[in-house]
């Protein structure tokens, strides 16, 4: 039993933490952090381009430095970035060896 007790104090004490945070938070200065964050992702989620209270001149920096970076790196316009290349290698021909 003395074995068992700290195993199972220890994740009395990690459930509790966890079901302390996971519900609205007590404090105010914790509620407003929270409330902050989910303003911003909901302003996030709304705009164009995911760019939060972008001015004009910020979005065409940020238009002008993706076409740079996609002309640097071989990428058409419209073509999906994230997607990893297909990569074929041929097979070498090996000459056999003659050990005789």
């Amino acid at each position: 039993l003395r074995k068992i007790a700290p195993i199972l104090s220890s994740r009395n004490i990690t459930y509790m933490t966890v079901r302390c945070f996971a519900s609205e938070p007590n404090d105010p200065i914790q509620k407003m952090f929270v409330d902050k964050i989910r303003e911003y992702r909901n302003k996030q989620t709304s705009a164009p381009g995911g760019l939060v209270d972008a001015d004009e001149k910020t979005k065409k920096s940020r238009d002008q430095e993706l076409k740079r970076i996609f002309t640097m790196f071989g990428f058409k316009e419209g073509e999906d970035v994230t997607k990893i290349p297909d990569m074929k290698f041929d097979e070498p021909k090996l000459d056999s060896i003659n050990l005789k």
